[in-house]
């Protein structure tokens, strides 16, 4: 049995959501009702309305995620993701990026805690992803790692990254060694993920140098 059981009314919600869990690979189990929580659930996606129009008694070990049919699928999981790994303080969101001509792996942390990674094979759509990432998070220090394998693709990730545009623009960007990244068999690494996923978990996990607004420009 799932960690994490899901129960809403809302039908269109319902199916967008378990479809992107599915395609994550989140394993849920799906209730009809808030009677059906068993008591090995851990984690509970439903919604204010689902809540407020049956009134539950829900189990004090039960984490809840509440969610709205207008939220961003992307912002769901990484939410999703983080009570699964029941973070819930921490200061600093990371985010590493493995860049590549074709594929670029990105690996999220919160603080030293790893929580979520996934390839992208178009610039424009991670930029849309880690601005997703920074508006989950906005209230926390904002940290880019990005690889150095090649310098003319990362000289091309830095200028696209220093283009985002935040609430209170409190992002630090770090160059990190990438040497080995490509073969990391480490902590957070797996062989279900790709080659790319697993350097940037490792990207992730190193220090880096970082890059002050003058050297961006």
């Amino acid at each position: 049995m799932s960690d994490l059981c899901i129960y809403t009314n809302k039908a269109r919600l319902f199916y967008k959501l378990t479809k992107k869990l599915k395609e994550e690979s989140i394993n849920f189990n799906a209730i009809d009702s808030f009677e059906q929580i068993n008591p090995k659930f851990r984690v509970l996606i439903t919604t204010k309305e689902d809540l407020d129009k049956y009134n539950p008694t829900i189990p004090n070990h039960i984490t809840m995620l509440k969610i709205t049919s207008g939220q961003s699928l992307d912002e769901i999981v990484l939410l999703t993701k983080q009570k699964l790994k029941f973070i819930n303080d921490f200061n600093d969101l990371i985010i590493a990026i493995d860049p590549g001509s074709k594929t670029s792996g990105i690996a999220i942390f919160l603080d030293d805690g790893f929580i979520y990674s996934r390839d992208f094979y178009n610039i424009n759509h991670l930029l849309n992803f880690i601005q997703t990432a920074f508006s989950t998070f906005q209230h926390h220090q904002k940290i880019v790692k990005l690889g150095n394998g090649n310098s003319k693709i990362t000289r091309y990730f830095l200028d696209e990254l220093f283009k985002i545009q935040t609430y209170d623009n409190n992002i630090q960007y770090l160059l990190v060694d990438e040497y080995g990244s490509s073969n990391y068999k480490g902590n957070g690494s797996s062989s279900l993920l790709s080659k790319h996923e697993n350097a940037a978990i490792l990207i992730g996990r190193r220090k880096g140098v970082l890059l002050t607004s003058e050297q961006l420009k």
